[in-house]
């Protein structure tokens, strides 16, 4: 009975590392795609932040090409 009982724990001792393993690289597996994700979501909000402020500087420029700012925009006798 000694023998059967040091089986069966031996049996679940490896059945338990392999799942360890198992979960091991499914979770690393996991964090790499969150992480490929985050890294594209910053990107796409880059690009976006970036088309905002091209609009933004389009919006404050002078038909001759320079740049306006608030102050001289409220002081133009234009």
């Amino acid at each position: 009975m000694d023998k059967v009982a040091m089986l069966i724990g031996v049996l679940l001792a490896f059945l338990t590392f392999l799942g360890n393993i198992a979960y091991q690289e499914f979770r690393r597996q996991r964090e790499r795609l969150q992480e490929e994700k985050d890294e594209k979501r910053k990107q796409e909000l880059h690009a976006a932040d970036m088309q905002l402020k091209a609009a933004l500087l389009k919006q404050v420029e002078h038909p001759n090409g320079t740049h306006s700012t608030i102050t001289t925009r409220a002081c133009s006798t234009e």
